[in-house]
């Protein structure tokens, strides 16, 4: 290959957990044409009960993700290797962070080793991979700012912000996926920023709609408002969910995922419809029988400062979209309907489930034909020189 090599520094374990997610597509992508690590399992702070949202799912989960430790997931991509960290993240002690970015650092020369990768870029998603990147002989370093990570209600802000000064420092170049964040943020980033928009999984979601539906969704009555992805308190506003449910209640309300809330009170409700988590190539086969795609974003700095997939995705689905306000939605008005309130979040599913929603499927998919992961990936080479 004899191509500059990337190691993909990740939050959590989205190898495992979301192939829809930013760093796996980008890791497939770079992938098949030179040596690509993916270190999964990295976090930001230690699950503990009272504090946690299901803390002890999500140790099984790290568990689960670190006993696989390093795999070469697929055989059309030689030089893809994934190795689930074993790491402890208690970012409070330096000392302990010390101790746990030398274990992880020597973690990823050994894989790196494994798949060729010499001197790699290094795409760092995950704040607190400073540490460990600090202890390896790269090529350059990139900060990907796909979230504004302080500002995530589950972690210690004052920590957090220090690794992220950290990174803005470090890196060559910073990557963003929100133009609010990056606007917000020129003190931080002083001229290394560049737009780095989301994309889209283009063999999944431009596929043809398929001819049957899933077994599980057939039966469900139209019209249906559909939400796929996890149900968190930081992504997902549930007081929302649930006024819409009861407020329409001659709709269908189906929620594809996985849930890390209490879901109860929704469960009461006869039209909604929880169907769990799915594999994510089945996810478009499910999108194709929503007739429209809400996005119920949380009012919060951290939800301002996203650019959800989900957007693109829906987009490449043709789907109508209701979601309440984002920055980023601005750049989206004629594609999507917002409701910026509760009210006016209700009326404007309301008002799409009447009218076919704003633009057209035509249009919609046209926002996003060019917006693969496969074309990021292009880009992103162009950036760093690789």
């Amino acid at each position: 290959m004899n191509k500059t090599p990337f190691v993909i520094f990740a939050g959590m374990d989205w190898w495992y957990h979301s192939h829809a997610h930013a760093d796996v597509q980008l890791a497939i992508n770079l992938a098949h044409d030179r040596p690509v690590l993916f270190v999964n399992t990295l976090g930001m702070r230690m699950p503990m009960p009272g504090t946690t949202e299901q803390p002890f799912r999500r140790i099984f989960r790290k568990i689960k993700s670190t006993s696989k430790l390093f795999k070469q997931p697929d055989s059309n991509l030689p030089g893809l290797g994934v190795l689930g960290a074993v790491n402890v993240p208690m970012f409070g002690s330096p000392r302990a962070a010390a101790i746990n970015a030398s274990v992880v650092a020597a973690q990823v020369r050994w894989a790196c080793r494994r798949i060729g990768a010499t001197k790699p870029i290094c795409i760092v998603t995950i704040p607190t991979a400073i540490d460990v990147v600090e202890r390896l002989d790269v090529e350059d370093v990139v900060y990907y700012r796909s979230d504004n990570h302080s500002a995530d209600p589950g972690v210690n802000p004052v920590i957090i912000r220090q690794y992220e000064d950290r990174l803005f420092e470090r890196a060559r170049i910073v990557l963003y996926s929100s133009n609010a964040l990056m606007n917000a943020e020129s003190d931080r980033h002083k001229g290394k920023a560049v737009f780095f928009d989301q994309g889209i999984d283009a063999a999944k979601f431009l596929a043809p709609r398929p001819i049957k539906e899933p077994q599980d969704l057939a039966g469900i009555p139209h019209p249906r408002i559909g939400y796929y992805g996890q149900l968190e308190p930081h992504g997902v506003d549930m007081a929302l969910l649930l006024r819409t449910a009861k407020e329409i209640p001659e709709a269908s309300l189906v929620l594809v995922g996985n849930s890390a809330v209490d879901t109860s009170e929704l469960a009461k409700c006869s039209n909604v419809h929880l169907l769990g988590a799915k594999p994510h190539e089945e996810i478009p086969s499910y999108g194709y029988g929503f007739d429209l795609g809400i996005m119920p974003r949380p009012d919060s700095d951290w939800s301002k400062s996203s650019n959800p997939i989900k957007l693109k995705e829906y987009l490449a689905l043709g789907l109508p979209i209701v979601s309440t306000w984002i920055p980023e939605l601005e750049y989206y008005k004629d594609v999507v309907r917002i409701g910026r309130t509760h009210d006016e979040f209700v009326a404007a599913v309301r008002q799409t489930l009447l009218d076919g929603g704003v633009g057209t499927t035509e249009s919609r998919k046209a926002r996003v034909a060019d917006a693969t992961w496969a074309n990021r990936a292009k880009y992103l080479v162009r950036l760093t020189n690789a």
